[in-house]
This record gives C-alpha cells, sequence and structure tokens, in this order.
C-alpha cells in the first residue's frame, strides 16, 4: 500500500509534488483507513482542481513509473513527452514512492531519477536500510545482497534498471525483493475512455469473469439493482446466439456474437423481464458504471492499488458516493484508491476525511497539491473536521478553482469585429 509518493519534472511539474497516504489525527471517518502495526493507512485520495493543472498527470506519473520498472530499460522511452516543458532548465524526471507490504510488516522506498536516454538512478530501501543504489556512475549494496546480486549490479549496462533486470533471469532471487515486486504488480490505472475498441473486448472479458464466479457475481449484481439504474442485474449468456455467416461493417459476426453476451436485465412496463446486449442497449453512463464496479470489485479481491482518473465521469454524484461509501465500508480488502473528480458534491466531510481530500493548484511558475489537512481548525480559514467543504471549496478558500470569463473574451471579440466591419465601410 502507497504511504508517501513524490515526483517532479514530469510533465506540468516542476518542483516536487506529494500525495501522502497516511491517517492524521482525529476519529473522525475511521472506517476509511486500515490499521496497520506500523502505519494507519487511507484506503482511498481524491483530488480536485481545475481542468489542465495536473490531476491526470500526476496519477499517469504512477502508472508510467510502474511501466517502466516493469520494462526494466529506456529504450523507446521519450525524454522529451514526460520531462516538464515549462521552464527551459532540462532537469531529471524523479519518482519516489515509500510503500508498506503487509507480508512482510515492513516499510520500503523505491526511487528512480532519470537523467536522460541513458542515465538513471535508481535505489531501494527497507526502512532505512539501503538494499542497493544503482546509477551510470556508482554502485552501492548492502550485506542483504549475495556475491552474484553485487556482481549483477556492477555488470548493468547504463540506462537498464537492477531491479526489473535481476527478476527477469534469477529464477529464485533474493526475498528482499519480493515486497518491490509485489507493489508494482497491483498498480492498475483506468481512465475508463469509449474511444478504444480493445478496452470494450477487455471489459467484456472481465465482465463474463465476474458473472461466471458466484461469489462476486451476487455482489456485482447486488450492486446494479441498489444503484437505481432500471436495471435488474446481468447475465453471462453461455449457448449459441444465433446469427449469419459474414460481416457488418468489417466486423466479424462471431464478434458481435461475442459482445451480445452479456445481457442487462430489464422489466418492461408490462411487468415482464426481457434481456437486452448490455453494450448496445445500455447507456454510456450505465456501461461507464458497470467498468467501474468491474474495477472496483476486482481492485477490493486482488488488493490492488487502483488509479481511476475522473471517476465522475458521466455519473451521478449520488452514484459516485455510494461507490465511494461501499469502498470506505468493505472490510475484507487491502486495496487502494486514488481517485481525480470534477465534483464538488463529493467534498465532504461525512464521505472523506480532511486528508483525503487533495487540491491540485497550477500557478504561472509551478503546480502545488495539499491536503485539506494543511488547513487547521482556528486558523484563517478554520476548517473544522465537520465543516461544509464544499462550500469552502467553491468560495475559493482552498486554491485549486478555476476563473473563467467569457463575456469580457466575447465582448473584446465583438469590438474587434465591429472595427473591421467599420473599416471597410
Amino acid at each position: 500500500m502507497i504511504l508517501n509518493y513524490k515526483v517532479s519534472n514530469f510533465a506540468l511539474f516542476n518542483e516536487q509534488i506529494e500525495l501522502d497516504m497516511r491517517k492524521r489525527k482525529g476519529e473522525k471517518n475511521n472506517a476509511n483507513c486500515i490499521n496497520f502495526n506500523h502505519d494507519k493507512i487511507l484506503k482511498s485520495s481524491i483530488i480536485y482542481g481545475a481542468n489542465n493543472s495536473g490531476k491526470s498527470k500526476f496519477l499517469k506519473s504512477i502508472a508510467v513509473l510502474r511501466d517502466i520498472v516493469k520494462k526494466g530499460n529506456l529504450d523507446n522511452f521519450n525524454f522529451d513527452i514526460y520531462a516538464n516543458f515549462l521552464h527551459e532548465e532540462r532537469k531529471p524526471i524523479e519518482f519516489e514512492v515509500e510503500f508498506y507490504d503487509i507480508e512482510t510488516d515492513c516499510n520500503y522506498v523505491y526511487g528512480l531519477e532519470i537523467h536522460g536516454a541513458n542515465d538513471i538512478v535508481e535505489y531501494y530501501l527497507k526502512d532505512t536500510d539501503m538494499i542497493f543504489y544503482n546509477s551510470s556512475n556508482e554502485k552501492e549494496t548492502s550485506n542483504r545482497l549475495n556475491d552474484l546480486e553485487k556482481d549483477i549490479l556492477n555488470r548493468l549496462s547504463e540506462g537498464i534498471l537492477f531491479f526489473s533486470n535481476y527478476t527477469k533471469f534469477i529464477k529464485k532471487y533474493n526475498k528482499v525483493f519480493e515486497p518491490l515486486q509485489r507493489f508494482f504488480k497491483k498498480i492498475r490505472y483506468v481512465d475508463f475512455s469509449f474511444s478504444d475498441p480493445t478496452k470494450t473486448l477487455m471489459y467484456l472479458q472481465l465482465e463474463k469473469e465476474i458473472l461466471s464466479d458466484s461469489t462476486y457475481s451476487s455482489l456485482y449484481n447486488t450492486l446494479i439493482r441498489s444503484a437505481d439504474i432500471s436495471l435488474d442485474g446481468k447475465v453471462y449468456i453461455e449457448e449459441a446466439i444465433p446469427s449469419s455467416n459474414g460481416k457488418v461493417n468489417d466486423v466479424s459476426l462471431n464478434l458481435i456474437e461475442d459482445l451480445q453476451r452479456i445481457q442487462s436485465l430489464y422489466t418492461k412496463y408490462s411487468g415482464d423481464n426481457i434481456n437486452k446486449a448490455s453494450i448496445f442497449f445500455d447507456s454510456i453512463g450505465t456501461q461507464r458504471f458497470s467498468r467501474i464496479i468491474i474495477e472496483v470489485i476486482g481492485a477490493l479481491k486482488e488488493n490492488r492499488i487502483l488509479l481511476i482518473d475522473e471517476i465522475d465521469n458521466s455519473l451521478h454524484y449520488k452514484l459516485v458516493n455510494e461507490i465511494i461509501h461501499f469502498i470506505h465500508n468493505y472490510k475484507d480488502s487491502n486495496a487502494q484508491f486514488l481517485m481525480t473528480s470534477h465534483d464538488v458534491k463529493l467534498i465532504d466531510s461525512s464521505l472523506f476525511r480532511k486528508e483525503q481530500i487533495n487540491i491540485i493548484s497550477r500557478t504561472k511558475d509551478n503546480v502545488e497539491l495539499y491536503s485539506l489537512a494543511e488547513f487547521k481548525s482556528n486558523s484563517d480559514v478554520d476548517l473544522r473536521p465537520n465543516a461544509n467543504f464544499e462550500k469552502f471549496y467553491t468560495e475559493g478558500k482552498f486554491g485549486g478553482i478555476p476563473d473563467p470569463n467569457f463575456y469580457d473574451a466575447i465582448k473584446a471579440y465583438e469590438e474587434t469585429l465591429q472595427k473591421k466591419f467599420d473599416k471597410k465601410n
């Protein structure tokens, strides 16, 4: 589980920004935390801010770190795409994540700095004990590594990650690396884009797996029925669906048949039930709700770290509110959820603790990320645990809120058109 994450010089971020997932003082909404021997860790965190302020990029940076570690090198990594582009000075992209591993009951830190195409710094610590340090100019190891492992590290070419390549080539590797491997395997990033047909097929497969599992199928359909979206549940149709040979719009009819196997249960006005193919008859919002529930159930089942960009997109705020309540009150999981949103109705002291709500604020010079825990009671803002968070945010007391002004822009545009007209006449 993530305890703390830092990133700098990535996309919009020049100076280091940081998200902390540790519980602060206060007993309100204790169900939103998981208690361990070392720490009390937040189950979720949500980020607010103006459009193009960096919310999505922050979540994406975690996924980028995961992908680099999984690959083990910087081949085809375009530094210029990911590096901060708002400042002239070229600085390294820096990632650092502190996480808690349940199986070993210890905290770990993994860091990666990318200075260029083949120039990296990589390090890994258990608590404060350095396990290894890998850079082009320096290699450092602890007595936790044996001579073979130290030799592998010292022979690494420039731009090659030690952890990733070591675990690829050594079948029975040092147990000190297992927490790191477990951690990165648990990270999953989703943005629910409907423009990618491969995602449609992926979610059909995931939905099939859930509906084929009696325990999770029951949970899935319970959530659908209780969502008040005019559905009585979903089923997966095993038997053949009538079709003919050929193609429709260059899509094979076998694929069309498979797409129709996930069916939604509707009730007619007469009271009779009818099954209809979900992908063709459910609304965009209903399909998106299904995908979110699929991801949430999968995360709870597998103890994942789920990164959800714009969880509120296409959904009524009451529906998202219930999803978050479900996440916080589900007890048999150590999953974590990092989300972004624009829905101010979710900035609610009955739904989140102060430290779970984060604001990202972009200025001309930098981007800042801070939680509502930074606003103390009896301070200028006087943010108490039971305060109206939504009202404070919409009034601009936390920052991170846009100030659009179309009226002046349109007025100036009309004046320009009038001047052109006057010149012609």
